[in-house]
């Protein structure tokens, strides 16, 4: 019991020796004090306008012109959670594999051919889209792969 009070007091005699390093600490700058001051009459906050005002927020505004917000087109609505998303997969990475492997021309590109070939993970739950406007060289596609040979493919 008397080492734990030697301790405590040991620990207020540190407490009361500490102290700021010399400059790390500076009073604030007192703004609206005078001209002598240096931050006198408009307290840096220049002349006038809706800035110089006190309680002002501008979040948006831009000067009286047509805010981004509004000028911005509006198109449609999909709901977040109904938002198709597709694993995109290469046409030209695919036929880089087929070329360079030599494999049976009856080869059938599903998810597990991607996946033996690690072009998409084993971990990827989403269905797979093949893009690009290319024809796959040999075999086939499965019907869980989706493709089109199409100009305008989008993910």
């Amino acid at each position: 019991m008397k080492s734990f009070c030697v301790m405590i007091i040991m620990l207020f005699s540190i407490f009361n020796n500490l102290f700021n390093l010399f400059g790390s600490k500076h009073n604030s700058k007192r703004v609206g004090r005078g001209i002598g001051s240096g931050k006198g009459k408009t307290s840096s906050r220049g002349v006038k306008g809706q800035k110089a005002r006190s309680g002002v927020s501008i979040r948006w505004f831009e000067g009286g012109q047509t805010n981004k917000i509004k000028r911005l087109f509006k198109r449609g609505f999909t709901p977040y959670g109904q938002k198709k998303k597709y694993e995109a997969v290469s046409v030209t990475h695919v036929n880089q594999i087929l070329d360079s492997r030599s494999l049976p021309s009856d080869v059938v590109i599903n998810r597990d051919f991607l996946i033996k070939y690690c072009i998409i993970s084993k971990k990827c739950n989403l269905p797979v889209k093949l893009i690009g406007n290319e024809k796959i060289l040999v075999g086939r596609v499965d019907d869980d792969v989706l493709y089109k040979q199409d100009d305008s493919i989008s993910i």
